[in-house]
């Protein structure tokens, strides 16, 4: 019975690390996500390309949520090693000229 919970709380983290982890991946919060699925089908129904418009590509989507450094490099999970998150937290780069907020 105990192995059972733990596997089914194994795979319940492992499917929201997952999801977390393409969040990061496409630069999205989770709210984000949620208003991007929608904005996606108006614009397929309308035969339209959607592409959010803060995904800068995966290395430099991770560089903005972990800082400059290298994600193999592991030092983001060491704060006191890595280098500080460039920007100031309020205005963020875009894939879209004009657009950065």
């Amino acid at each position: 019975m105990s192995f059972m919970i733990c596997v089914s709380i194994f795979v319940a983290l492992c499917m929201l690390g997952g999801f977390h982890f393409y969040l990061i991946l496409t630069n999205q919060t989770t709210i984000e996500f949620q208003l991007n699925m929608v904005r996606r089908r108006q614009c397929r129904k309308n035969g339209e390309f959607f592409r959010n418009p803060y995904d800068i590509g995966r290395s430099r989507n991770c560089q903005e949520v972990f800082g400059p450094n290298s994600l193999w490099s592991l030092k983001w999970m060491f704060p006191y090693l890595a280098a500080p998150p460039m920007g100031d937290g309020l205005s963020y780069a875009s894939s879209m000229p004009g657009l950065e907020l």
